[in-house]
């Protein structure tokens, strides 16, 4: 069973030509994040899903008004989460006709394997107009993983940000280990992480990657262990973020990647 824990919108819209309909849904790593291929999740990770809200109607004010609406189904087709249509408002600043959406939802710890499929549906409070879609994703097994991954603009990880920033700027790249093993006798975790930057040519932009662990000081309690490094970008291109991490008590290993962008104001 998946659970939710917000769903959000940003604003650039304009007045709406045609019918209400949903474009160009992904999932991605984190808010405003890169596009992910994989739609298998671990249990304690956040599945997002982005897409674009098409023609929605506005007021004499240039405001929309509309709900949204999600719906977790299992592989037999049998609701396993609803969400209460929300209702929401948005302003037409930027011009346009597309309403970027995000939802997101928490996959449980304790949350068994299987095959889902994410509904969400918008609605238009104006014309009572509405669209949909539906996102496929799959929980695995409980095994060691990267989760979490998403790019903040602070050392909080409070911010999200799109992967793409300005020579001279800092992106700080947040993601989590979970499903590791404890050491017996120290009860201690053992994770090793490194990040390389890879070029567009597919080359390592520095000799060595950057490198960090987690082995001490880890509660008991706690399921995921938080991580960060922090990049500050000086070269216009086209990079890959390349995460990977060793459980050094298991001896297993996990990887994640995705691309970032730098671009120059001059």
């Amino acid at each position: 069973m998946l659970t939710t824990l917000v769903m959000t919108l940003a604003v650039q819209t304009a007045p709406a030509q045609g019918k209400l309909a949903i474009a160009n849904d992904r999932l991605t790593h984190g808010y405003l994040g890169a596009e992910r291929k994989n739609s298998d999740y671990l249990p304690g990770e956040v599945v997002f899903v982005a897409f674009d809200i098409l023609n929605m109607s506005f007021d004499d004010k240039s405001k929309a008004s509309y709900t949204i609406a999600l719906e977790v189904l299992d592989k037999d087709g049998k609701t396993r989460f609803r969400e209460v249509p929300r209702n929401l408002v948005a302003r037409n600043f930027l011009g346009g006709n597309k309403l970027p959406g995000v939802a997101q939802l928490q996959v449980p710890l304790e949350a068994k394997p299987g095959e889902y499929t994410l509904k969400v549906v918008v609605e238009d409070r104006n014309t009572k107009a509405s669209a949909s879609l539906e996102r496929k994703a799959r929980v695995v097994n409980g095994d060691f993983g990267l989760i979490h991954v998403h790019v903040s603009a602070d050392p909080d990880g409070m911010v999200p940000r799109s992967p793409v920033g300005i020579v001279g700027e800092t992106l700080h790249i947040n993601f989590a280990a979970v499903g590791f093993a404890r050491d017996p006798g120290s009860k201690q975790p053992n994770i090793e992480v490194t990040m390389r930057l890879l070029d567009a040519a597919g080359k390592p932009t520095t000799t060595e990657p950057l490198s960090g662990k987690a082995d001490k000081g880890v509660p008991p309690e706690l399921k995921i262990v938080p991580l960060q490094f922090a990049v500050t970008l000086d070269r216009v291109g086209q990079y890959t973020v390349e995460l990977a991490a060793t459980d050094k008590v298991s001896g297993k290993t996990a990887k994640v990647s995705f691309p970032i962008k730098v671009t120059s104001l001059q």
